[in-house]
């Protein structure tokens, strides 16, 4: 079993410098001058002759007579135009309204499109959600007028996109083959396709999340300052959509200072990992200037994070969303008389949650717990509900069996991984950024789709570990794998 984490060095050559987990900076396995020659069509060889004897074998299809690179860009080409074309039939003639979240997305669109203003004038003002999904929504209804299937339809292509990009990743990281069985994994994951028809900004986010990730890979091994300033841009708007991403870049940088080389490998990315950090910086800039003459505060993202702590702890919190006691709060009941704005109620909410924390730790502990397990295990999504497919009701048995049979390859192809030159580092660390999250906070199933990309990879790893050690009973089994 080759992956390229741990790559060989063609025969007589001298062994080629390691980047991080032991993958070349320059991989030259890929260049063309390294690939087997493959005699094009109509010409022959010795020992690959253009015509085989019918009465032997048989003439074989253009397909595979094909270069194995170019079968698998037509393999990649199918599985993205097949998901596609489900996508847009799931969409046809299913117009779901908005409801919950999604309404007030809906809301803040039309405001910024024809008032040119983030602020409500309510409770949850203008700093309350982040810009990102608010202008990507405006930006559509100019360009389509206010229609969700144009929003749903943009969605579904942003899905294809990310099928793309969990491909691209897994192929940086791993093996072509790994890369592939990726693809199909996430090809075969329902709530990327369902998400398209919701007005939520998970299907953007987990996009941006995805490519930031792959150039940041991508400019480590090249050692390219660019790639790694393209990673800094996307994972600044991945923040202004979701504020979780904010932190995300510890997680890249501890996959770098956890790899072997470390210090040879911060030499040579000194001047890129500063660009990807005041790339990230220049684009949150606007936003957070903005909030500072808004709420006379520093606030790079938004100012829900108290209000998400309080909900996940306070007495009688079960590790879900339950809003109703953080309104009745003495404190907040208070905030909230005297006109608190934003930034003010949201420290109040954060400072009821870890006073909360602080004196039961054990309850705390014991709901991170509990936290993890429904990240782990639960699988029911009443957003999902509120489409009210029948295909996808049909389908939720077979859903929640491949989500939990997915979870189960990724923690084996994961720690096994981790075991073999730490090929599967990065993806665990962002698995565990945020699994962490839903620890700490609550647990809703869209707050799962972010790390499902990693799981998909960790999940393809996963089956060629379990295929290898199968193939020692069965050896004629798995031989793809090798």
């Amino acid at each position: 079993m080759v992956l390229r984490g741990l790559s060989v060095s063609p025969r007589g050559s001298q062994p080629r410098e390691a980047g991080v987990n032991g993958a070349p900076f320059l991989d030259a396995s890929n260049s063309e001058s390294e690939r087997p020659a493959v005699p094009a069509d109509g010409e022959s060889s010795a020992l690959a002759p253009n015509v085989c004897p019918a009465e032997h074998v048989g003439r074989r299809s253009r397909f595979w007579r094909d270069s194995p690179e170019r079968r698998v860009k037509l393999a990649v080409a199918g599985v993205l135009v097949g998901s596609l074309i489900l996508r847009l039939a799931f969409l046809a003639g299913r117009h779901s309204a908005p409801f919950s979240d999604m309404t007030g997305y809906d809301q803040r669109a039309l405001l910024l499109l024809h008032q040119h203003t983030f602020q409500t004038g309510d409770t949850y003002g203008a700093t309350y959600r982040g810009p990102g999904y608010i202008m990507f929504l405006a930006a559509i209804y100019v360009l389509a007028g206010h229609h969700w299937w144009a929003a749903y339809v943009v969605q579904s292509l942003l899905g294809v996109a990310t099928l793309l990009g969990v491909y691209l990743l897994a192929g940086q990281l791993f093996s072509g083959k790994v890369a592939l069985v990726s693809l199909l994994l996430a090809a075969g994951y329902l709530p990327f396709l369902a998400y398209a028809h919701l007005l939520l900004p998970e299907t953007l986010f987990i996009t941006f999340l995805v490519f930031s990730t792959y150039a940041f890979v991508r400019g480590v091994f090249k050692s390219s300052s660019l790639w790694l300033c393209l990673s800094g841009v996307l994972c600044a708007l991945a923040a202004l959509t979701r504020s979780e991403a904010l932190l995300l870049p510890v997680a890249f940088l501890l996959w770098i200072a956890l790899s072997r080389g470390r210090r040879s490998i911060l030499r040579r990315l000194r001047s890129g990992l500063i660009l990807f950090v005041l790339s990230m910086a220049l684009v949150l800039t606007p936003w957070t200037v903005h909030n500072y003459l808004d709420q006379k505060q520093f606030i790079p993202a938004d100012t829900v994070v108290g209000l998400n702590l309080l909900i996940g702890n306070h007495p009688g919190a079960d590790g879900t969303f339950d809003e109703a006691p953080v309104w009745s709060n003495p404190a907040v009941e208070a905030a909230l008389s005297q006109g608190k704005r934003e930034a003010a109620l949201d420290a109040i909410f954060r400072d009821q949650a870890l006073s909360w924390i602080s004196s039961h730790p054990g309850s705390f502990l014991a709901l991170s717990g509990w936290r993890t397990l429904l990240f782990l295990d639960k699988t029911k999504d009443w957003l999902l509900d509120g489409i009210g497919s029948n295909t996808l009701d049909a389908l939720s048995g077979f859903q929640q069996v491949y989500t939990w049979v997915l979870l189960f390859f990724a923690l084996v192809g994961g720690f096994a991984g981790l075991r073999r030159g730490r090929q599967t580092l990065l993806p665990l660390l962002c698995f565990f950024y945020f699994l962490g999250g839903v620890s700490i906070f609550f647990f809703q199933t869209r707050y799962r789709l972010p790390a499902m990309p990693f799981v998909l990879m960790l999940a393809a790893y996963g089956l060629g570990v379990v295929g290898g050690q199968l193939e020692r009973v069965v050896p004629m089994s798995w031989r793809v794998w090798r």
